[in-house]
């Protein structure tokens, strides 16, 4: 399981805004592409599919910006990750293109489906456990620090 590069900008900006957390303070675009070394387009993109999921807020003008729409030790890893990338990420089959339902049909199983599967529930237990302000604890407080 891959995250996308996408999804990866995503968790990256969210763990910045949490590291900068202010109910009343907005990161703006160009800061935030610049801090991160995202391409302003590319991540403005992203952080409006953010918004309009209610993971940030988002507001116009000179004063505007983006912030976190909740406290960062409410929003998880999952969360992101499922907006990003979907929930395909975590349902599909390691071998085919298929996906998995979880159940073991003899034609319908690819040869890691039982490994697999167990991996696959363990995955989704930790990135739903872990929430933003976990990941922001494990880089030291910077996101400088992240490694992707």
């Amino acid at each position: 399981m891959m995250l996308s590069k996408t999804c990866k900008y995503a968790v990256r900006s969210v763990i910045y805004m949490a590291a900068n957390y202010n109910e009343n303070q907005k990161c703006g675009i160009k800061v935030l592409a610049e801090e991160l070394q995202i391409p302003a387009p590319f991540l403005s993109k992203i952080l409006q599919k953010l918004a309009r999921f209610n993971v940030l807020v988002s507001n116009k003008g000179p004063n505007g910006g983006f912030a976190l729409a909740a406290p960062p030790d409410k929003i998880s890893l999952y969360r992101v990750v499922e907006i990003i990338d979907g929930k395909e990420l975590f349902e599909s089959c390691a071998l085919s293109d298929d996906t998995c339902d979880g159940r073991r049909e003899a034609s319908h199983v690819c040869a890691l489906h039982d490994s697999y599967s167990d991996i696959r529930k363990q995955l989704i237990l930790t990135f739903k456990e872990k929430m933003i302000s976990d990941l922001l604890s494990e880089a030291d407080g910077f996101p400088g620090n992240m490694k992707f």
